[in-house]
C-alpha cells in the first residue's frame, strides 16, 4: 500500500536516473533503471482485489498517467521510449485502452502537455518539436 501511494516518487528517481545520469552511469544501470520503472508500473497498478489497496491504487492511477504523458514531451528519447512504455504497460495491467485512459484526464492538460499554445511548434527547439511530433502519433493512434 505504501508503495501504491509513493510510486511517484520511484517513477520520479528512475526517470531522473535515465535523464541526468544517462551519460555518468554503465548500460547495465540504465537497464537495470528501465526494468525497476516498468516493475514500479506493473506492480502498483495492477489490479487487486484488497479494498485498501484499490482505493489507494484509483487514486495515484490518474496521476501515474498524466506524468507519464508529461514525460513524452521529454527532450531525451529513453525518457520518449520508457513514458510510451509505461502508458502501454498501464494499457496492459488494467485492461483499458491508451485512448481510454488518456479520457479521464482534463482535456487542457493533455492539449497543454502534448501541443503547448504559448509558443508555436516552429519556435519550440527540434528536439522539443520531434518530442511533440511523437506524442500526437502516440496519443492518437
Amino acid at each position: 500500500l505504501w508503495t501504491i501511494r509513493n510510486q511517484q516518487l520511484f517513477i520520479n528517481a528512475t526517470v531522473y536516473i535515465m535523464i541526468d545520469l544517462h551519460e555518468e552511469v554503465s548500460y547495465g544501470t540504465m537497464g537495470r533503471a528501465e526494468a525497476l520503472y516498468e516493475k514500479i508500473i506493473r506492480h502498483c497498478n495492477t489490479p487487486n482485489q484488497v479494498p485498501a489497496v484499490s482505493t489507494a491504487q484509483e487514486k495515484v492511477f490518474p496521476g501515474v498517467v498524466h506524468h507519464s504523458v508529461k514525460e513524452m514531451m521529454s527532450t531525451y528519447p529513453v525518457v520518449r521510449k520508457e513514458a510510451r512504455r509505461a502508458l502501454e504497460i498501464l494499457s496492459e495491467v488494467t485492461g483499458k485502452t491508451v485512448k481510454d485512459m488518456l479520457e479521464h484526464l482534463p482535456k487542457d492538460l493533455i492539449t497543454e502537455t502534448v501541443l503547448p499554445k504559448k509558443q508555436p511548434l516552429f519556435h519550440l527547439p527540434e528536439t522539443k518539436q520531434l518530442a511533440c511530433m511523437e506524442s500526437v502519433v502516440f496519443c492518437t493512434s
